[in-house]
């Protein structure tokens, strides 16, 4: 899907005739950006028409912030059908959407900056991101930790960052974390590598 002669359209056609598709995982195919992007273009397709797709798998591929901003906009969807009832803390569902861009190490900040905008902009979608060695700064935390309110489940690890000081931010954040049952940070402070 990255390499010259192969066709990220086929892919795109394969995965519009499975209209019910509840999860995709393309994880370890050397998806690059722009074969991310004609895939988001059908994950739209499918949001709009059955919104059933809730668990999207690119882990371990070649995307960047782009690649990470088309698929994010397209995956995340402001319908009835994905968003969870207020309950009691006690009562929260399996989140309706579960992202994995884990292993990814362009995403970086910009990826992170993109995926908050994604879910702002996707009103009160409750989700579980996966970014584990994506390429976090302190700065990537924090942009995700102003959408707490929105996340389920958090996985950060292997994101190293090497002053915990610079983790105040994030942790701040994590006070609106209302629906949020699981983070991850493991290896974050490991300067080693896991």
């Amino acid at each position: 899907w990255s390499r010259e002669g192969d066709d990220p359209c086929l892919l795109g056609s394969l995965i519009l005739r499975c209209q019910q598709l509840r999860r995709l995982s393309l994880a370890h195919n050397g998806l690059n950006d722009s074969s991310v992007a004609s895939l988001a273009g059908c994950v739209a397709i499918i949001q709009e028409t059955s919104g059933g797709l809730t668990h999207l798998d690119l882990s371990s591929n070649l995307i960047s912030a782009a690649g990470c901003r088309a698929v994010s906009q397209a995956f995340f969807r402001p319908k009835a059908l994905n968003t969870l009832p207020a309950l009691p803390a006690a009562e929260v569902p399996a989140p309706p959407y579960l992202l994995d861009l884990s292993l990814n190490p362009g995403i970086g900040d910009d990826g992170a900056r993109a995926l908050v905008e994604a879910l702002r902009a996707a009103e009160g979608c409750i989700a579980a991101l996966r970014m584990r060695g994506v390429g976090l700064s302190a700065e990537g935390f924090a942009s995700l930790a102003a959408a707490a309110g929105s996340l389920a489940e958090l996985d950060l690890a292997l994101n190293v960052i090497p002053v915990v000081a610079e983790l105040l931010p994030f942790c701040s954040g994590l006070s609106q974390a209302t629906f949020l049952r699981s983070l991850d940070l493991a290896h974050i402070l490991n300067k080693d590598g896991p």
